[in-house]
């Protein structure tokens, strides 16, 4: 299968004037909303905003891709030249593992599996 966009993490300086933004000005349905993460209802694939910070500026973002067997994509994408800042690693939150790769756009990506008995790793 291939990667589906799964997530756009788009850092904000802020989180009200953001949150406004998307759902008054562009017209999106807010999912949930907070001040560590916002996130609004398009689809198949979720925009979310977190606060920005050193490590993430204010307009950077993330793309969050599904996979069906992470670790097999990580290593395809070695052997085609992606560098990755970590391999496939368990996150904290239920059944997800994760993998980060630095795309010539600047902005890490991470990698979610869609089999959550894949013990071996997948986000």
């Amino acid at each position: 299968m291939a990667p589906k966009l799964k997530y756009v993490i788009e850092y904000v300086a802020d989180m009200d004037r953001a949150v406004k933004f998307y759902r008054d000005v562009v017209g999106l349905p807010v999912k949930f909303e907070s001040p560590g993460w916002s996130e609004f209802t398009t689809g198949d694939t979720s925009l979310a905003l977190h606060p920005a910070s050193a490590k993430n500026p204010s307009g950077t973002y993330d793309l969050g891709f599904t996979v069906s067997d992470l670790q097999r994509f990580y290593e395809k994408m070695q052997t085609q030249g992606v560098k990755f800042t970590m391999p496939p690693t368990k996150q904290d939150f239920g059944e997800n593992w994760r993998s980060s790769w630095i795309p010539k756009a600047r902005t890490p990506a991470w990698a979610r599996n869609r089999n959550p008995n894949y013990s071996t790793g997948a986000m």
